[in-house]
């Protein structure tokens, strides 16, 4: 009995697993009420396994070595081809979480045009004060606006800056500054949103979406979570659970992408698969899964 139940779960396993392709499987028709295909799809024999496709990429059952899932649990709506036919393919995500300073935009790293230096004031000096944890935790979990937070730096910089009208001056200089947008990384994150619900997910404050309308990026992602917005912030994996909720998506089926470790460690503690962003590379392998065409390409 144990070893049966050993056998069933394994099974269970290569379905939760989401391998790229299921082997041995027949798709049954679209549980929603399209009529089936007629004639009914031949099958298509792919390494020795017989697939056969159906014609709708809505909700249909999946019957796996005489164990029935329920395709909506899996998200079956991708398509490869093999000699020109659809084979319907299981996709791993339903929704990508990605972060956006250190990922979708840079900001320039410190150096003789930065201004620190342009304003005569030791390096890192305006990073320090705009950054100390008590000043930036209550400004993106939203205990204080971007405009306060932004006005207390000015307050903490008057000293070094000699006068309060040079600190404003500073942290208006600055306030105006914007980062790089990673064109690369924007073009990635458009293509699988034609397959899969996109989210921003940032530590910010209340400046972020005004910045990302500024930048053309407001319509990039179906959702932004702002963490100025809900209260707390990265890695408190409240964020991740409130991210998966307004996709629509069980955390299981999230994949999580950001370039700080702690951040990422927390999104996998919550049950997401996670990337630690390094390089576009690691992007785009993370992401070739959701990237073939959810439409059948025609000639192929």
């Amino acid at each position: 009995m144990a070893a049966a139940e050993a056998q069933e779960q394994e099974q269970a396993d290569r379905i939760t697993a989401l391998p790229t392709r299921l082997p041995d499987a027949t798709w049954a028709v679209d549980r929603r009420g399209a009529p089936a295909p007629t004639p009914a799809p031949e099958p298509v024999e792919i390494d020795g396994s017989v697939v056969r496709h159906a014609a709708f990429p809505h909700a249909f059952d999946i019957e796996y070595r005489g164990r029935t899932e329920d395709v909506e649990d899996v998200s079956v709506h991708a398509y490869e081809h093999h000699q020109g036919v659809p084979i319907m393919t299981v996709r791993p995500y339903d929704a990508v979480l990605c972060d956006i300073d250190g990922v979708l935009r840079h900001w320039p790293a410190p150096g003789p045009t930065d201004l620190d230096h342009v304003h005569g004031l030791p390096a890192g000096t305006i990073a320090a004060a705009a950054f100390a944890p008590s000043r930036l935790q209550p400004a993106i979990t939203g205990e204080v606006t971007d405009e306060q937070w932004r006005s207390a730096v000015a307050t903490d910089l008057a000293g070094v800056c000699g006068s309060m009208d040079r600190a404003r001056s500073v942290v208006t200089a600055w306030s105006e500054l914007m980062p790089s947008v990673d064109q690369e990384v924007a073009s990635l994150l458009t293509r699988v949103r034609e397959v899969a619900t996109v989210a921003l997910v940032s530590n910010a404050t209340t400046r972020l979406e005004s910045d990302l309308a500024r930048q053309g990026l407001n319509d990039l992602a179906d959702v932004v979570v702002n963490t100025s917005r809900i209260g707390i912030a990265k890695p408190d994996p409240r964020v991740y659970l409130i991210a998966a909720e307004r996709v629509g998506s069980p955390v299981h089926r999230c994949l999580f992408i950001d370039d700080t470790t702690a951040n990422v460690i927390a999104a996998r503690e919550v049950g997401m698969t996670a990337l630690h962003y390094r390089r576009i590379e690691d992007l785009q392998d993370a992401l070739c899964v959701l990237l073939p065409a959810a439409t059948p390409r025609q000639g192929q």
